[in-house]
């Protein structure tokens, strides 16, 4: 039937002799409309659900036999009248009659579980579907059905996979649930359930998948799983599931994949559990689970996920060789990440030489890293960032030819990086910022030509940076910044074609700024704030159309920024503390401006006037210049700003009343100016505002009522007056 419209399709459908439904064996819905006449009370012999027309559900029911030759030129004429005169005429009765009728046998169960699924299905389930006591496999994921779930479903013992997955029952699991002794598959994940986990799905022997991950389920889980020697995977993530974690799955012996995470399970992990022979990822992540040490555990399969503050594994007793001796798969991934796990790092895991993949960051390991972590040669991945490891980085480190991905940050190891880093051919990302390196970075470094992140910043290293960096030309993020860096940058970083992100910030970097970095044009951040550069402003500065974030601050950059210098993606653009001079540039191009700041310079002039769709600007300083003139109305227009800081210039005249509608401001600076007048009324109309500081200029009158007011419910604003008059506190 798949070379029939669905309109023909309906039409047989408006035919069928709702007293002989009961004979058909396949049904499939179109969009949940058009089995009003035919209620699933009536669908007894049915053993399969789905089907699907060109990627859209259509009903049609099949029976045994094929239909007849008056029933099909009936629905022709149906189709003919209903669809226009000669619209189907390509659909002779003939043809109609000739459509080959499957048997049921032809299709396997694979087939058929794939059907039903996310085709709009909506409302309860209705309890005559409990009548349907041949059907093996259910499977209506991602639909849009509701509770309660009918306790008539139990009467499905020839259940053997049921999903009803991503749905909206907002009910608890029925007790009868557990008389579905057939069921191999049971997918109940995301589908809003509340309540506990009935015990009686201890009954469930024949279970081998059982998911109720992302529901709302409560209450500790019954001790159920003694019988269930068939299940490989059990996955509770997501719940509000709470006290110990049952013995009795120790007793699952087929027991491949445990995921328990993100709950509120308390208490030791059984240490029977890690001893199930196949168990290969188990992930107890985010639970109230405390310990102090690392419970026994299988050296074998694979441990995946992220065991949450608190997983309690015990690694250090195992007999890591006997294992291996007996067969078993070697552990190849183990991740005991974001837990409160202590000590030294337990020489058991230097013996794990099958891994791949470690992971044990966020945790409070300390004391130095083992040089026997060199023996872990098939390692990938490295991630043993915040935790308190200290002393220097072993030099096997250099050993591990396979790994891709280091990270040590957030540690306090100490000395020099080791040249034998160079040894990492296959290091993608390396990560060893905060903490406590000190030296140069070895030039072997620049041998590592597949790396894409180089993180060494918060560290104490010193020196020239490497001049050949340029040959690191996978590189997409460079973060240098906070150390003691020194001496020029090396033209050579302008051959980094896909560099995305460059920090050299907070060094002692001097010279000028290399021509080639503001060429590159994957540039989307470019941080070379607090150091010694030096040289005057040259327009390819800030013309990179993909900037996003610009910051020179701190520097003694000197000359004038072009008129329209600046592109129009830039949001952060901080050029404070420099010596740069002559007019402002244009703003008006910067329609994504967020943060704009250009104090402490020597900029003169007005403020520009082709300013007024700034409408993303939060953030201006333009405070310690030379500026003169109104108060332009770029910066009063933005409701969105929340800080101006315009003090320690030369603007005059009067405040615009449209100060009123800056509704989100919290600190406003205009001290030290020229400016006269009436304070606006209005400006007590800014609610959020929490530093106001109009000092040092030549306003008259009365401070708006809100200020004057004293109020216990109001939050304080700190307040500067008059020079010689300042008010700490007002309401």
């Amino acid at each position: 039937m798949d070379d029939m419209p669905i309109e023909a399709l309906v039409q047989i459908l408006l035919q069928l002799d709702p007293f002989k439904v009961a004979k058909y064996r396949r049904v499939c819905r179109y969009f949940n409309n058009v089995l009003t006449a035919h209620p699933f009370s009536n669908l007894i012999g049915l053993v399969y659900i789905g089907r699907t027309y060109q990627g859209m559900e259509v009903l049609c029911f099949v029976t045994p036999a094929s239909f007849g030759e008056g029933f099909l030129t009936k629905v022709q004429e149906n189709v003919d009248d209903s669809c226009g005169l000669g619209a189907f005429m390509k659909y002779p009765v003939s043809s109609l009659n000739d459509l080959p009728i499957h048997p049921l046998d032809s299709i396997n169960d694979a087939y058929l579980f794939e059907k039903l699924k996310g085709h709009f299905l909506s409302g309860p389930l209705p309890r005559a579907f409990g009548n349907m006591t041949k059907l093996t496999i259910v499977n209506m994921t991602r639909n849009f059905l509701t509770g309660p779930l009918p306790s008539e479903l139990g009467n499905l013992v020839n259940l053997k996979k049921l999903s009803l997955s991503h749905m909206s029952f907002e009910c608890e699991i029925p007790d009868s649930f557990g008389s579905l002794v057939n069921l191999e598959e049971l997918d109940m994940s995301g589908a809003r359930l509340i309540g506990s986990i009935p015990a009686s799905l201890g009954n469930l022997v024949n279970l081998v998948k059982l998911s109720l991950a992302r529901n709302e389920l409560s209450g500790q889980v019954p001790d159920m799983f003694g019988g269930m020697t068939k299940l490989q995977s059990l996955v509770l993530d997501n719940n509000h599931l709470e006290g110990p974690i049952p013995k009795s799955i120790s007793q699952c012996m087929q027991l491949a994949k445990l995921h328990c995470k993100c709950n509120r399970f308390s208490g030791c992990v059984p240490e029977s559990i890690f001893r199930l022979p196949l168990l290969q990822n188990v992930n107890f992540g985010s639970n109230l689970i405390i310990s102090e040490t690392l419970p026994t555990y299988h050296a074998s399969g694979e441990f995946l996920g992220s065991p949450s503050p608190s997983a309690s594994l015990d690694l250090e007793s195992q007999n890591v060789a006997s294992n291996q001796s007996q067969g078993v798969v070697p552990l190849f991934l183990l991740n005991l990440s974001r837990n409160r796990l202590s000590g030294r790092l337990p020489n058991y895991i230097t013996s794990l030489t099958s891994l791949q993949n470690l992971y044990l960051y966020e945790n409070n390991f300390h004391g130095p890293l083992p040089p026997e972590i060199g023996r872990l040669a098939q390692l990938e991945v490295l991630h043993l960032h915040e935790n308190n490891f200290h002393g220097p980085l072993p030099p096997e480190i250099g050993r591990l030819a396979q790994l891709e991905s280091l990270s040590l940050a957030s540690n306090k190891i100490t000395g020099e990086i080791p040249e034998t880093i160079s040894g990492l051919v296959a290091l993608t990302t390396l990560d060893l910022s905060c903490n406590l390196f000190i030296g140069r970075i070895p030039d072997s470094i620049t041998l590592l030509v597949d790396l894409t992140q180089l993180v060494l910043e918060r560290n104490e290293l010193s020196g020239p940076l490497p001049v050949e960096i340029g040959l690191l030309t996978a590189l997409e993020v460079l973060h240098l910044g906070h150390n003691r860096f020194c001496g020029e940058i090396p033209e050579s970083i302008g051959s980094l074609g896909n560099l995305r992100s460059l920090d050299l910030s907070h060094n002692e970097l001097s010279g000028e700024i290399p021509p080639g970095i503001f060429k590159l044009s994957c540039l989307r951040s470019v941080q070379l704030n607090n150091n010694c550069l030096a040289g005057p402003w040259r327009p390819d500065i800030g013309a990179r159309t993909r900037l996003k974030t610009l910051d020179l601050s701190h520097n003694r950059l000197t000359g004038s920024v072009p008129e329209n210098g600046l592109k129009q993606r830039l949001r952060t653009l901080n050029l404070s503390h420099n010596m740069l001079s002559g007019p402002l540039p244009k703003f008006g191009a910067l329609m994504w401006i967020e943060n704009l700041h250009l104090d402490h310079n020597e900029f003169s002039g007005h403020l520009p006037q082709d300013s007024l769709g700034l409408k993303c600007l939060r953030s201006v300083n333009f405070s310690c210049n030379q500026l003169s003139g109104p108060i332009s109305a770029f910066i009063f227009s933005n409701v969105s700003i929340e800080s101006v800081d315009l003090s320690d210039n030369s603007f005059n005249g009067t405040l615009a009343w449209e100060f009123g509608d800056m509704n989100r401001i919290k600190t406003l600076n205009l001290n030290n100016n020229q400016l006269s007048g009436l304070i606006p009324e209005s400006l007590g109309n800014c609610a959020m505002l929490e530093l106001l500081d109009l000092s040092g200029n030549q306003f008259e009158g009365d401070l708006p009522e809100r200020f004057r007011t004293q109020s216990e419910d109001k939050p304080g604003i700190a307040l500067r007056w008059e020079a010689e008059k300042t008010v700490a506190v007002i309401a």
